[in-house]
């Protein structure tokens, strides 16, 4: 039996690369926002967005510590479901390790939005704040934001 001849033309060709190009990047973005759970609380929404001196923290010759690891965050299911979104702003001590010591929530978009982001602080990493070249512990407020329109929380 014979097998059927395929002619690709230019314009074929093009519209098949495009077919596959489109396919990767949302297999990409599918796995980013972990679809393949059923559980909408595991997916991956906005996080750790500014990191800023406390109040009453001296910044002179002060770099701030910046965020080297961030952990997952997770919306919890309750404020995912009934639409609840915002910030949570989360008093934190970074010491010489880059490691998040005390936290204490400070600003609150809803209180069922706070200890997700008290986790997500905590267990994330962080460069320690430096003076003067040395690192040094120093308290911060780190904001967190929670989206439901986050690319990233796929529906």
């Amino acid at each position: 039996m014979a097998q059927p001849i395929i002619i690709l033309t230019r314009e074929r060709t093009d519209a098949i690369m495009k077919t596959a190009t489109l396919c990767v990047v949302a297999f990409l973005l599918l796995a980013a926002a972990g679809c393949g759970s059923s559980d909408l609380a595991t997916r991956h929404i906005s996080g750790i967005v500014l990191i800023k001196p406390a109040p009453g923290v001296d910044t002179t010759g002060l770099k701030l510590p910046t965020v080297e690891r961030e952990s997952r965050l997770v919306y919890p299911l309750r404020s995912y479901q009934a639409g609840i979104e915002g910030e949570v702003e989360v008093k934190t001590l970074i010491n010489t390790y880059g490691q998040a010591e005390s936290t204490e929530v400070v600003s609150s978009a809803d209180l069922r939005l706070d200890e997700s982001a008290v986790n997500c602080v905590k267990r994330s990493g962080y460069s320690p704040a430096q003076r003067d070249g040395m690192p040094t512990s120093t308290t911060v407020i780190i904001t967190v934001r929670f989206l439901l329109d986050d690319p990233m929380n796929l529906k």
